[in-house]
């Protein structure tokens, strides 16, 4: 009897880092039943392509360290466009709060890019048989006592770090001054952080770019 050959999952990778996205690449197709249908090196590029595909990746691999829009800008809109499409976090973010964020915006798995390379593959293979892959220090955030960030707040954190004054930010994010003045309040406050170097400082360790 002629054995059926098993169906090739496609995927798409985001990754900033071209030497990185191009051995990640490399990694998956070596497990063999893959194919990378779609490279990008932001997040942009990503929903563009998506929206170009003729037909679409089962599973996308984001980072969340981005220059141009970040990954949970892109999550967010992969999530809300293709609320069927699997997403994997593979970042080198490894901060608790960031992790539980991008768990709470409904990425199906998460592991750090210093993980031995076999758990990438076991990754994906869970993430297509049972749904949900979430490594080891990604299953600790989600019981740890993470304080939670809202979107309007992670929204806020994107500008902490850049040189901007907090009218700026307001104009930009489109809100009142005095938003802003609460979200600074309320972060500073579930963070135990008292000025805005620490909160940019603490953005910076979210990942934001």
């Amino acid at each position: 009897m002629e054995n059926k050959k098993q169906p090739v999952i496609r995927l798409a990778i985001a990754d900033s880092q071209l030497m990185v996205r191009k051995a990640i690449c490399m990694l998956i197709t070596s497990f063999g039943g893959f194919s990378i249908d779609i490279e990008a090196c932001s997040g942009e590029v990503l929903v563009t392509q998506l929206m170009g595909a003729k037909s679409l990746p089962e599973l996308c691999i984001i980072d969340i360290a981005m220059p141009g829009g970040n990954g949970y800008e892109l999550l967010r809109n992969v999530r809300n466009e293709w609320p069927e499409m699997k997403i994997l976090v593979l970042t080198a973010i490894d901060h608790v709060c960031a992790i539980a964020v991008m768990q709470r915006m409904g990425a199906n798995g998460h592991i750090l890019k210093n993980s031995d390379p076999t758990e990438l593959e076991t990754a994906l293979t869970v993430m297509l048989k049972d749904g949900y892959y979430y490594s080891k220090p990604a299953l600790q955030a989600v019981h740890h006592d993470t304080p939670k960030i809202t979107d309007g707040e992670l929204r806020f954190l994107q500008f902490c770090h850049k040189d901007l004054t907090y009218y700026e930010i307001a104009t930009m994010m489109n809100i009142s001054i005095h938003t802003i003045h609460g979200y600074h309040n309320s972060l500073s406050r579930k963070l135990k952080i008292r000025t805005r170097e620490g909160l940019a400082a603490f953005a910076i360790k979210m990942g934001f770019m």
